[in-house]
């Protein structure tokens, strides 16, 4: 029978924004019960410029919502308490944000030590800890900026925060791998430059061999041609050429068997030295194809090819929908909303609805009430004046 694989483990994200709220999200789609602590007036990630809500939807929803004032000696209590009957512990406030506030590794392993404790900061552990960082920092050091973009032109960010999430998920990697030992407590850290670095592995064993930076690729690589973002006549494909198989159907799909017999193209060697021009040829002669138009050829012809798709029209992917990643829930109005789930496919494990995200210190009667013991006059106190008694 398929079941949530982390039902029963109660975990409280003490995170904003992105990093921890991620972590918190995939540990909620594995069925885990997630309390969020918010401070008083809700996490800042609630209403942002021209993001508005959407953030906090995207990463908070089925998750429960308590506020509490972690700067009172009260909301300090009720934070330890509620640690005590937790699992896990995943947080992304600044460096020694937590110690100052009482409420840190120390301090809950001493209330709970059954506790796995995931600190998500910009830097680990030492010459660094306390530097401030954010997820582009962390793309700045990296190298990563030094690899995106147009060739020539200004560093650019890529456009999601991948290291945020990146080390959101290396700390739920590490938080599994916890929840499978006996030895505890535990303190896990998942930094966001370390997190991220990773992902220039083979970039960093080029510059060893070849000693010299590697520069923006654009849209594409330069050991394959024709190998990246084409225009057409309403948009953008991208075409990928990875074999001498691909090229020859390639050719043959779009009638370009003067190209097929140009020795210069003959094999990837050849068409990477000569990458520009074979580029700008395939640029020019398929320019007036729609992306429908020449997807709807290539795609029967074994070719990788996409087109450039914006959002919205990733809104609609039925793929998508069927294979369960991207399901309907709620916006706090409870209006329907689509929501990406954590991709995970294994057989009798299940993967928990989306659900709604929580009105802040939604759930400080049954949490702190309810599971805790306090009066409705002690949650208004421990939540700064913010208990609402829904």
């Amino acid at each position: 029978m398929d079941q949530y694989p982390l039902a029963g483990i109660r975990v409280i994200e003490l995170g904003h924004i992105v990093a921890a709220p991620f972590a918190g999200m995939i540990l909620s789609d594995l069925g885990a019960e997630v309390i969020k602590v918010e401070k008083p007036g809700g996490e800042i990630a609630r209403n942002l410029p021209d993001q508005g809500p959407s953030i906090f939807y995207a990463l908070n929803r089925g998750k429960k919502s308590v506020v509490i004032d972690l700067k009172s000696p009260k909301g300090r209590e009720a934070y330890l308490r509620l640690a005590s009957v937790s699992d896990v512990v995943v947080e992304n406030l600044g460096p020694g944000v937590v110690d100052k506030l009482g409420v840190g590794f120390k301090e809950v392993s001493r209330v709970n030590p059954r506790i796995i404790y995931a600190s998500i900061k910009g830097f680990g552990r030492g010459e660094h800890e306390k530097r401030p960082a954010l997820d582009v920092v962390s793309q700045a050091l990296s190298g990563l900026m030094r690899v995106t973009g147009i060739p020539g032109g200004e560093p650019i960010r890529v456009g999601t925060s991948i290291a945020d999430m990146l080390a959101g998920l290396f700390s739920v990697m590490q938080i599994l791998i916890a929840l499978g030992r006996r030895e505890r407590p535990v303190f896990i850290e998942a930094p966001l430059y370390d997190s991220l670095a990773v992902l220039m592995a083979y970039w960093v064993v080029y510059f060893q061999v070849y000693r010299r930076e590697p520069v923006p690729l654009g849209s594409g690589h330069h050991v394959w041609a024709p190998y990246r973002a084409f225009r057409v006549k309403d948009g953008w494909v991208f075409i990928g050429v990875t074999s001498d198989r691909h090229w020859e159907a390639l050719c043959k799909a779009l009638g370009f068997e003067d190209l097929l017999s140009d020795s210069r193209f003959k094999d990837n060697w050849g068409r990477s030295k000569f990458k520009e021009l074979l580029e700008s040829i395939v640029a020019e002669r398929i320019k007036d194809y729609s992306r429908d138009e020449l997807v709807s050829i290539l795609i029967p012809a074994g070719i990788p090819v996409a087109p450039i798709r914006g959002v919205g029209e990733l809104v609609e992917d039925e793929y998508l929908k069927s294979r369960g990643v991207l399901r309907h829930g709620m916006d706090v109005e409870g209006n329907s909303m689509l929501y990406l789930v954590t991709p995970i496919f294994m057989e009798g494990v299940r993967i928990r609805d989306p659900g709604r995200p929580p009105l802040p210190g939604e759930h400080n009667r049954e949490v702190l009430g309810g599971l805790l013991g306090y009066s409705d006059n002690d949650i208004a106190e421990i939540s700064g004046g913010a208990f609402s008694a829904r």
